[in-house]
């Protein structure tokens, strides 16, 4: 999931920003694990690596 910061935020940095992963959905509404420290680790530990 991300977020989209405005450009018209002046001295904001401006895009999409990833702010967390997908857990589940239905119909009407998205649910994400906020992306903390501990949420990076976990996947970077068992992500599978790119050549």
């Amino acid at each position: 999931m991300y977020l989209y910061t405005d450009p018209s935020c002046s001295g904001c940095n401006y895009g999409a920003y990833v702010i967390g992963m997908h857990r589940a959905g239905g119909g009407s509404a998205n649910s994400a694990r906020r992306l903390t420290s501990g949420v990076a680790s976990f996947m970077r530990a068992y992500s599978v690596k790119q050549p």
